[in-house]
């Protein structure tokens, strides 16, 4: 028995009032996800059923407009897929993120959405013939609504909650289309894959496809199995009546309605005859000053109008049509013998829809019609559901903002691309310079500091472009060691002499730390780090101003430093956005250059380096920017005899980086270097050797970097051994910190072979 719309609209209310029932079990089925991804440190099962579980709640919700549930849901799924590609526990600022929207989606289902009952104002659709729907969706409450809405329409439907058995049914039901979801188990692209094996043994049923999903990936591996459509969830169902109509070929049984305007009675009753011949209702009208009266008595879905007729012309009568807001979407085209491209461009400009030359092809006309009538009632059907259009512009707006940050990570991560030819550039350089054999000449060392020189620079130029987007991502990577404070101090004095010069600027640097004191720091950041607040208190300051850097002794037995100024101080009302992206702190309309990035990336470096950093005015005037810093300390290993070299292990499977490595440890007397290719080769040479340091290539293809660190670890006697994660890529910032079982320091390439040495020598 097929049902009629109100039983059809009974038992939609039925199941949306059964999903309300079912939240309090739904809510304790997350929360027992959530416990058992926290009791298992973030495994990628967990997470991935967590994952999965969210991802039904998406279109479900939807389809039963409870859009606040659905919303949240898509943010948690997004936030999760981020976090499953990444390797080991997320930071803790991820995993608040997380936890928060994951408490918000439980909130949300908990206090329940209201009990308004949805109307889904369907459109009628009656078939000539049997059509068969097959319905693959692992969303069992999505699949019954579909299955009572498509019988009602008369369609004759099959169900499958997976597609592991997608061509047998195919060949015993012999559906006219396959309504197909894109996301199962298997992956996000299952769907896909299951319709690619169809089409290889010989199936070519259309196909609409029907996902939680809009990424880009999703519809092109849709496009790329030949599918009629892509729709997102929740579902239009008027919309997707259309596009089934349309893939099934179907007539509906709502005749197409046609008015057509021409002066010429012969014409006009030819074109008339070949409309109603094709299931057509057709208004005809001799006089275009009747044309609103005709409009608005006989609504029309499509106007054929000629281009030149007594008393006003077709290009007037669409002009009129057009202001009309009620005319505004119904399709408009025109007939004339008419070929001055002009008056044809004018037409289009007008908001025609087609401009057909007489003699007309009554076949085309025809096909030209119901085309653009098809194309209409799509619109028109979308215009229909309201609230899902506001929930599509709302999640679009999400999407952008998802867009904006993916951009930001994607510009970081291309640090390993540029990174890659300057580790060789700067690599060999370095080699060459050291000049083991003595043949140099004085020329060509020159000639070598000036290649390092740019190279370095070259390198500083592309960090430079690249710490915006890795402020926005928290991506930064350094390379902390031993460092001499005050020698970096006075370094970086000298790169702001011409500053300093042209203002005219007193500088007065006290130490009270001593000019032997160590820090734990990125050489080379906290030199960016000095000169970024130098130049700023510089550049703010008064001409023939004082700039006062004093180094003190901290509570932690660090150093603070602290760099005052007798410019015009801070704003109070904004210096808590400081060290904000992009706050010049209401410098925006003077002439002093300036970006507003220099503190905002300073602040994330001194974090980086395990400091503080702040701001204040002072008393009288100018302000004081300071920022604290760790005594450099590390355990010296005892058991090393004086004459024994240092035994370092590099598991490395690119061969320009292990010929680097081998020429740059060559002439150190003092080291002895063994390389394993693999991960396999890798555990059998450190438990062979025992080494005193491992330099370990995240980016190996045998296994990924926490894996292989974690199968060294399982032997006894490199539960401690000092491992160096040496990356192309950008390491993320809240991984970079020294933790018992974790990496002892990160390294990006390229880097300063010097500093390297100088580091592993210094464990020892």
């Amino acid at each position: 028995m097929i049902p009629t719309e109100e039983q059809f609209q009974h038992k939609f209310n039925a199941l949306r009032k059964q999903f309300l029932e079912q939240l309090p079990s739904k809510i304790s089925i997350l929360n027992s996800h959530w416990q058992t991804i926290k009791n298992e440190n973030w495994s990628e099962t967990s997470v991935d059923k967590l994952r999965f579980f969210v991802h039904s709640l998406i279109g479900t919700s939807g389809t039963f407009s409870y859009t606040d549930i659905s919303s949240t849901a898509r943010e948690l799924e997004v936030l999760i897929k981020k976090i499953s590609t990444q390797q080991g526990p997320p930071p803790q600022s991820e995993m608040d993120l997380v936890e928060q929207t994951f408490f918000t989606l439980c909130n949300e289902m908990l206090f329940k959405p209201g009990k308004t009952e949805s109307s889904t104002s369907p459109t009628n659709l009656c078939c000539d013939v049997e059509n068969k729907i097959l319905i693959v969706d692992d969303d069992i409450e999505t699949i019954h609504l579909l299955e009572d809405y498509l019988k009602l329409h008369g369609f004759s439907v099959e169900m499958l909650s997976h597609p592991a058995k997608l061509i047998s049914t195919v060949r015993e039901f012999e559906p006219s289309l396959i309504l197909m979801d894109m996301v199962f188990e298997e992956g996000p692209l299952a769907g896909a894959s299951a319709i690619e094996v169809l089409r290889d043994n010989g199936y070519s049923t259309p196909v609409i496809f029907i996902s939680v999903n809009e990424d880009l990936s999703s519809r092109l591996s849709a496009i790329r199995t030949g599918a009629f459509a892509y729709l997102a969830k929740p579902l239009d169902l008027n919309l997707l009546l259309a596009n089934i109509r349309s893939a099934c070929e179907l007539k509906p049984n709502k005749p197409y309605r046609v008015l057509l305007i021409d002066d010429d009675e012969d014409v006009l009753q030819v074109h008339a005859h070949a409309l109603v011949d094709n299931g057509m209702i057709v208004r005809t009208l001799t006089d275009p000053m009747k044309t609103l009266v005709e409009a608005y008595e006989f609504k029309p879905e499509l106007i054929l109008l000629d281009m030149y007729m007594p008393k006003c012309t077709g290009l007037e009568v669409a002009t009129i049509l057009r202001q009309c807001s009620e005319f505004d979407d119904i399709p408009i085209i025109f007939l004339s013998s008419e070929q001055d491209t002009s008056l044809r461009m004018m037409a289009i400009k007008l908001g025609s829809d087609d401009f057909i030359t007489k003699p007309v092809d009554l076949d085309y006309l025809c096909e030209a019609i119901q085309a653009r009538i098809e194309k209409s009632r799509k619109l028109l059907a979308t215009k229909f559901s309201d609230q899902v259009t506001i929930d599509r512009l709302k999640n679009e707006k999400k999407l952008a903002v998802r867009a904006n940050r993916t951009k930001s990570e994607f510009i970081s991560k291309m640090s390993h691309e540029l990174r890659t030819p300057l580790n060789s550039i700067l690599g060999y350089t370095q080699l060459l310079e050291l000049d083991h054999d003595g043949t140099l000449t004085e020329q060509q060392k020159t000639n070598l500091e000036h290649i390092l020189e740019s190279g370095w620079h070259l390198l500083n130029l592309i960090n430079d472009v690249l710490d915006i987007s890795k402020i926005e991502s928290s991506y930064l990577s350094l390379l902390n060691t031993e460092i001499n404070l005050d020698s970096v101090i006075k370094k970086s004095l000298e790169m702001t002499t011409k500053q300093i010069a042209d203002k005219n600027i007193n500088i007065t640097y006290n130490n009270d730390c001593g000019s032997d004191m160590t820090v734990y720091a990125d050489k080379t950041r906290l030199q960016q780090v000095l000169v970024n607040i130098l130049s700023n208190a510089i550049k703010f300051n008064k001409d023939n101003g004082n700039v006062d850097i004093d180094v003190t002794i901290n509570n932690s037995n660090g150093c603070m430093i602290s760099i005052k100024d007798t410019g015009r101080g801070l704003p109070e009302e904004d210096i808590h956005h400081l060290f904000t992206p992009f706050h010049r702190l209401g410098l925006e309309k003077t002439n002093i250059e300036g970006s507003g990035i220099g503190l905002a990336l300073s602040a994330q470096l001194v974090e980086l380096m395990e400091g503080e950093i702040g701001a204040h005015n002072n008393e009288g005037s100018g302000a004081t920017v300071w920022f604290t810093l760790k005594q450099y300390s590390v355990a010296k290993n005892s058991q090393r005899g004086e004459n024994d070299k240092i035994k370092i292990l590099n598991i490395e499977e690119n061969n320009m980086e292990i010929a680097l490595m081998r020429q740059s440890i060559a002439a150190q007397s003092d080291i002895e270097l063994f390389i394993a290719r693999d991960a396999e080769a890798a555990l059998h040479v450190a438990t062979q050797i025992e080494p005193d340091v491992i330099l370990l290539d995240l980016e190996l293809s045998s296994m990924d970097g926490l894996s292989m660190l974690n199968a060294l670890r399982t032997k006894s006697h490199l539960d401690q051994t000092p491992v160096f994660a040496i990356s192309s890529k950008t390491i993320p910032s809240a991984q970079q910190s020294i933790k018992a079982n974790e990496f002892y320091r990160y390294v990006s390439k390229p880097y300063n072979i010097e500093e390297l040495l100088e580091s592993i020598r210094l464990l020892q």
